[in-house]
């Protein structure tokens, strides 16, 4: 490891799984009778903030935001720049929605998040970290079965594979109150903006893409006072744990998720 470049200690270091006392846990669905819930684990902004302080300084980092217009609502793009041994800045970016609480500054945090984790590695390997459905209780509101990281995603030497007994949520992106159901009873998802009923415009789209003219969005809110609108499934599936079959184009959750919620002797 001597021999190694300042870039690649770098790169170690910014990639490093963080101390199970520093995971947080996300509740991303629910059983119907809400005793189950699907949690995935995920840092908060701070806890970015922290590494990059920790490897490049307080000085060494900066972070630039710049609104537009998302999937139904507004978003930020997040331009993270680091300061590299020459004397550079390498700037990175992604972005994220605003949130259902503090929206602006619960979108700053994610888009930092994101940015930190696409450009620079910072606790990326959270995404492989399947998800866990766990006891909920207080009304399917609070995790009260311990999810467990598995041994890989734990900084080497820690023995203990469980976070710490209390499972914070972040204030940034938790809502004050449970979020409503993520696709209505025609399998269609939910206006992102109000929660309403949306428009299926996915064949349209296809029209749109062959003909080669500005495609519309995959969904439209069926309030056109409301505006809301999904630009892309994929994107949406990816980031709400749904798959689209292949050959029906429903939306499902993931076989994965589906097969992890089963209890041990269960069948089909």
């Amino acid at each position: 490891m001597s021999d190694a470049t300042w870039a690649e200690l770098t790169a170690i270091k910014l990639r490093a799984p963080f101390p199970p006392s520093e995971i947080l846990w996300k509740i991303n669905a629910r059983t119907q009778d809400k005793a189950k819930g699907l949690v995935s684990p995920y840092v908060d902004a701070r806890a970015v903030q922290r590494r990059l302080d920790a490897i490049f300084g307080w000085d060494g980092w900066k972070a630039d935001y710049k609104p537009i217009l998302g999937d139904g609502t507004y978003a930020f793009i997040c331009r993270l720049s680091v300061l590299l041994e020459d004397g550079d800045w390498l700037p990175k970016e992604d972005g994220a929605d605003v949130t259902l609480i503090e929206s602006t500054k619960g979108g700053i945090s994610t888009a930092l998040r994101r940015a930190a984790a696409a450009g620079l590695g910072i606790g990326r390997y959270l995404y492989n970290v399947p998800g866990q459905w766990v006891r909920l209780g207080g009304d399917g509101k609070k995790i009260e079965e311990q999810p467990v990281l598995p041994t890989w995603a734990l900084p080497e030497g820690t023995t203990d594979p469980a976070p710490q007994t209390a499972v914070p949520l972040d204030p940034d992106e938790t809502p004050s109150k449970e979020p409503g159901p993520l696709l209505g009873n025609d399998g269609v998802p939910l206006c992102p903006k109000c929660g309403g009923k949306m428009k299926d415009d996915r064949q349209a789209r296809r029209d749109d893409m062959r003909k080669g003219v500005h495609a519309r969005p995959a969904f439209m809110c069926e309030n056109s006072d409301c505006g809301g609108f999904i630009e892309s499934v994929a994107r949406w599936c990816e980031d709400h744990g749904f798959d689209m079959d292949a050959d029906t184009g429903d939306i499902v959750p993931r076989q994965a998720d589906i097969d992890a919620a089963r209890e041990p002797g269960e069948d089909g």
